[in-house]
This record gives structure tokens, C-alpha cells and sequence, in this order.
């Protein structure tokens, strides 16, 4: 257990992990708002759209353990900003996707970036704050994930209540990029040597 940050960087790095953590929780259910304009747009079932969220859901939880496990193998920091790296890109391609089978590869590649993001945020919150402070840090995470997951379907009709579909995807892509920006100021601890 690392003795947490200075407070200066202390600061940038909850920034980074709160915009991180809640990039990747709104963009899970901010597509929900707008699967039937998606159908409509892609001309395809209203059952088929639905996949759209679903393999976000599924790839997302069947790779958050192993990520996990590399993460300790790689570096939490270089899983961590990987993963955001991943993200991003592929939330730009989402604004380009012409087709259903497009747009669900590239959800799923959202969802390993995700999956490295979320995968790894408890573990550099044991190294952003001071071992008197892990149940604050914990619970501030806790509160951005919730009042993401939350605040999605709200975002989602804002964004639709202006624009197309594929800005729903593209309306993120400058918080991913200043969560980046702040992501140099996450710990990186020396990664372990544990068998995967």
C-alpha cells in the first residue's frame, strides 16, 4: 500500500480517474436512448438493435478479470491509459459506423478499452491516496460511477434532442481526450510478477 500522492497531483489524478471511470460508464447506457433511431437510420429490426448494448454488457464483463491480471503484469498506469486510448478510438469510429455488424465491432472494442479502465481503477486508487484516505477515494469513485450510470439515458436525449445518432458516441471523445491529458498524472507502480 502506497502512501498516496502529493496533493497537487493527488487532485489531477482523482480528475482523470472520475472523467475515465465516467466515460466509460455513460457510454454504456447512453446508447440505450437511442437504439430505435439507430434501427430506423440503419435499417434494421428494432430486436437486432438491441445487440448495440448488449456487447458492450457482455465484453465487458467476460474481460475485466483477465485484463485485471495483465494490468498487474504490464503496469496498472499503461493498462490504464491503453485502455483509454482503445476507448476513444473507437467512440470516433462509432461516429462513422454506416452498418449494424460495423458498429457492433467497434462497440466491442469499446468495451476492452472499457474493460482496462475499469479494470484497474481500484488498484491505482490504492496508489492516488494515502491509506487513511482509501475509503474516501473508494467512495468518490463509487459516487462517479453510479451518478454516471445515472445520468446516461439523460445525455443521451440531450445529445439525440440536438443531433443524430452519431454524435451520441462522437459527444464524448473531448472528455476522452482531456481524461488522457490528466492520465499522466496517475501513479505508475512497478508491475507485479505473479503468474496471470
Amino acid at each position: 500500500m502506497s502512501d498516496g500522492l502529493p496533493i497537487p497531483r493527488r487532485y489531477a489524478a482523482i480528475a482523470a480517474m472520475s472523467f475515465g471511470s465516467a466515460l466509460v460508464v455513460i457510454d454504456g447506457g447512453v446508447a440505450n436512448v437511442a437504439l430505435p433511431t439507430i434501427a430506423h437510420d440503419l435499417h434494421v429490426a428494432q430486436s437486432s438493435v438491441v445487440s448495440i448494448v448488449t456487447i458492450y454488457q457482455v465484453m465487458l464483463v467476460m474481460l475485466m478479470l483477465p485484463i485485471a491480471g495483465l494490468g498487474e503484469r504490464i503496469g496498472l498506469k499503461r493498462t490504464y491509459q491503453g485502455g483509454q486510448l482503445i476507448f476513444t478510438v473507437a467512440t470516433l469510429l462509432c461516429f462513422f459506423a454506416k452498418s449494424l455488424p460495423f458498429l457492433l465491432i467497434v462497440r466491442a472494442v469499446q468495451a476492452l478499452g472499457a474493460a482496462a479502465v475499469l479494470s484497474v481503477a481500484s488498484a491505482l486508487i490504492r496508489q492516488i491516496y494515502p491509506a487513511n484516505h482509501l475509503g474516501r477515494g473508494l467512495a468518490i469513485n463509487s459516487v462517479v460511477v453510479t451518478s454516471s450510470a445515472a445520468a446516461a439515458p439523460t445525455i443521451g436525449g440531450l445529445v439525440l434532442a440536438v443531433a443524430p445518432w452519431p454524435w451520441v458516441f462522437a459527444s464524448a471523445i473531448p472528455f476522452a481526450l482531456l481524461s488522457l491529458a490528466l492520465g499522466r498524472s496517475i501513479p505508475d507502480p512497478k508491475p507485479g510478477h505473479a503468474h496471470f
